[in-house]
């Protein structure tokens, strides 16, 4: 096996050689960190454990000359023969363990990044220069992740870039979603193992149906979608008091068909495994029964590695690259309060008091 897995605690360094069964390692676009989970063998003689697991404890995976994986032991558990189980996430885990209320002002997102991650203890590597400066930005009660994803959603919509999360070495990073220079080819014969394509039409609608200004006198728009024809009229209604034309109304009705209108598409593949692809990386595809054909981006990944060897790899595909989005809407902040205008009486009093 070209794996390696090294545990860490109190500055002692166990390798875990012998009695490694399986290795799982995964991701998501949509979550903030990867998760590590092992399987082996924990015991030499069937009635003591041969190495204390602490939650807490340092997990490293290394593929080769390849760091793969390097997280923190949430969850360890073992039963009466000695089979052990470990659970690690890599530490942009703390993002989502940490809710807090901030208030930035003329800040980046880098910069916003920067702060949480060194007021938490989370440690940083590369982060990239968003540039885009956040005139205000003020969030209550949310988790350090929410709060970075707002920040990278106000500057996407401000500069049409895509930033994103990732951990190496230990260490979170930012970096800029570009196109993917992975271009590896699954298909038959070659690599794939099992593939699966499903399309549902069960959350469709074929109309929108959008009502604004004065509920009792509202303006109305309808826009239907030539798949009415196919799957039969499915509407979408929706009324909104702070639109109140038929002009500002047609374009949202237009967004919300677009959005709505099509099927949903699940791509799978489960293939030899390639250490370089993970969530966010590109591959092409070509399998006949499926009809899985062409470049895909990579939405969820999970590499397993077994004692004998075999690496494979399930992968989540889809046909763009979904990225956690958030809206940031300003909460409302107190007015200050007027100063009360003393009256003659007060008045006479300070006035009287100065002069002793």
């Amino acid at each position: 096996m070209k794996l390696r897995v090294l545990y860490f605690h109190n500055g002692v360094m166990r390798d875990l050689a012998g009695g490694l069964q399986s290795v799982e390692i995964g991701g998501d676009t949509a979550q903030a960190f990867r998760t590590c989970s092992i399987a082996l063998n924990n015991t030499r003689d069937g009635r003591r454990y041969a190495i204390p697991f602490k939650n807490g404890g340092e997990l490293r995976v290394h593929y080769g000359d390849i760091e793969f994986f390097r997280g923190v032991i949430f969850e360890s558990s073992i039963d009466a023969k000695g089979a052990q189980s470990l659970k690690a996430h890599d530490a942009n885990v703390y993002l989502t363990k940490n809710n807090d209320t901030v208030r930035f002002v003329g800040k980046t997102a880098t910069q916003i990044i920067a702060t949480l991650c060194g007021k938490y203890g989370i440690p940083t590597g590369s982060l990239a220069t968003t540039r885009h400066v956040i005139p205000k930005f003020i969030v209550r009660g949310k988790t350090l992740y929410e709060i970075a994803v707002l920040a990278l959603t106000e500057t996407q919509k401000a500069t049409g870039k895509r930033y994103r999360l990732r951990n190496v070495a230990g260490k979170l990073e930012l970096v800029e979603v570009t196109a993917s220079v992975k271009h590896l080819t699954l298909e038959n014969g070659r690599n794939i193992i099992d593939a699966s394509y499903s399309e549902s039409i069960e959350e469709v609608r074929t109309r929108v149906k959008l009502t604004g200004g004065d509920e009792n006198k509202p303006v109305t728009v309808e826009v239907s979608s030539p798949s009415a024809s196919k799957y039969g009229i499915m509407q979408h209604y929706e009324h909104n008091s702070d639109v109140k034309s038929v002009k500002q109304l047609k374009p949202l009705a237009d967004a919300l068909l677009a959005e709505l209108s099509k099927p949903k598409q699940e791509f799978n593949v489960t293939v030899i495994g390639d250490i370089d692809v993970v969530s966010a990386t590109s591959v092409l595809v070509n399998e006949t029964m499926t009809g899985i054909k062409g470049a895909f981006y990579v939405a969820a990944d999970s590499h397993k590695f077994e004692a004998n060897g075999l690496h494979t790899m399930s992968l989540r595909l889809t046909r763009e690259l979904e990225l956690e989005r958030i809206e940031y809407e300003a909460p409302e902040e107190p007015k200050p309060k007027k100063a009360k205008k003393k009256t003659a009486k007060q008045k006479a009093k300070e006035e009287e008091a100065a002069k002793k």
